[in-house]
């Protein structure tokens, strides 16, 4: 199972590459991949424990927030990939760092702060945080890899395709952030 995750995180940067044409964002993804690889190298036993202690299990396996809405006071999660067991059956700790990820990349760094703080005091899964670099950066190219698909699809006209595009380079560049190691995670995930 956890081979079928990276998979998914090796599968990103091959549905991306060929819709780049700078070199520098070439490079860019070429850095990202190869730390990706390193970083699966080193968390492959502690993935491996994670699906023998049923941290990786069937889950939403596309929680991000434009699937998330609060309804009468209550939130409604919805639009499950139940139909795709690869994309279904994945570690809960990658099913928030989606969240954290989508707050964070739309400038809400405090809410991502907050929503990590709770998922960790509500589950105890602090062993996952060993993983929340490698899957915050997965899901950033998540959505590197639907704009490209999306820049693709006819109807865009060229402004629409390069803004698309630019979005694109946004989510690549926040996954970059994440695999920095020499400094903390970004803001949202110190202390006030």
């Amino acid at each position: 199972m956890p081979s079928q995750i990276h998979e998914l995180v090796k599968s990103n940067f091959d549905r991306v590459l060929p819709t780049l044409h700078r070199k520098i964002d070439i490079d860019q993804l070429h850095t990202l991949r190869t730390w990706a690889e390193a970083e699966y190298g080193k968390q492959r036993h502690t993935l491996s424990m994670r699906k023998q202690n049923g941290f990786i299990r069937e889950c939403h396996g596309d929680m991000h927030l434009k699937n998330i809405a609060l309804i009468d006071g209550e939130l409604l999660i919805f639009d499950c990939v139940e139909f795709n067991a690869d994309l279904s059956w994945i570690d809960v700790i990658s099913e928030a760092a989606f969240v954290v990820m989508d707050l964070d990349g739309r400038g809400h760094p405090k809410l991502a702060r907050r929503f990590l703080n709770a998922y960790l005091e509500n589950t105890g899964d602090y062993e996952g945080l060993k993983l929340l670099r490698y899957y915050l950066a997965y899901r950033a190219m998540v959505r590197a890899m639907v704009d490209t698909i999306r820049a693709g699809q006819p109807g865009l006209d060229e402004r629409e395709r390069h803004e698309v595009l630019a979005e694109s380079r946004r989510y690549i560049a926040l996954a970059e952030r994440y695999t920095q190691v020499a400094r903390p995670l970004p803001n949202q995930f110190q202390c006030d």
